[in-house]
């Protein structure tokens, strides 16, 4: 279910659509906490709903306020974030990274992770918890749509590219979000990571990809999408 939360997308002179967000996935749907004397040390802990979405919700204009800071240099910039987050027992932001993505830059990205990192939250109940949280930037509708790229329409081949992402950052899982102009310039990339480690590495393979020269998509841009490994 998406929960549209009203927020104006930010100051400056290019608006951009309000963020909507979703139900978090691993918070704890319930109205009280479980009794104290269920805890056991050493397993996860759980956040309630009510709770996640209170922390986050007042940081809704911070999270627009990274895509507004691209939108004129990446006009087609919209997509869905989803970070997961390791919240400690104090409430504090332990880890958070972009566990899928389709936005198309890693500065957008980026900044959205350290909104996220600043968050604070209550104190888990019954261990430090994980959770995923997402929110989503549709395209301005003045804006026209790029053209959809699949793995099998692009040169060089997933598996040159994926030969260049190793060498240059190593190995990890990774899904790109990029963005290509008429020439097969890549305008700009973003990344998310199937895990902690390889979000490690997702700096590094978000400038390898904005390296790559593609086969033009056409007569207008392209937003490409793809899975590595």
């Amino acid at each position: 279910m998406w929960l549209s939360l009203g927020v104006c997308a930010a100051c400056g002179d290019k608006p951009v659509a309000a963020p909507t967000v979703s139900e978090s996935s691993g918070a704890e749907r319930r109205e009280e906490p479980a009794p104290d004397t269920l805890a056991v040390s050493g397993l996860r802990g759980t956040l309630t709903q009510d709770e996640v979405q209170n922390a986050l919700e007042p940081r809704m204009l911070k999270f627009a306020r990274c895509v507004q800071q691209r939108s004129d240099a990446v006009e087609w910039l919209a997509g869905r974030v989803v970070l997961e987050f390791h919240v400690a027992l104090d409430g504090k932001v332990a880890r958070v990274y972009p566990r899928e993505s389709s936005m198309g830059d890693r500065i957008t990205e980026r900044c959205a992770v350290e909104v996220a990192q600043a968050t604070r939250f209550p104190a888990p109940h019954g261990g430090e918890a994980d959770f995923s949280w997402s929110f989503e930037v549709p395209l301005d509708g003045s804006i026209r749509e790029p053209v959809s790229l699949t793995a099998s329409e692009i040169e060089p081949a997933p598996g040159a590219l994926r030969g260049v992402l190793e060498g240059a950052c190593g190995v990890g899982q990774f899904a790109l979000t990029a963005y290509v102009d008429t020439a097969g310039k890549v305008v700009s990339a973003g990344a998310s990571a199937g895990d902690e480690e390889s979000a490690q590495k997702l700096d590094c393979v978000a400038s390898a990809v904005e390296g790559f020269t593609f086969k033009s998509p056409g007569s207008y841009a392209a937003k490409l999408q793809l899975s590595v490994p």
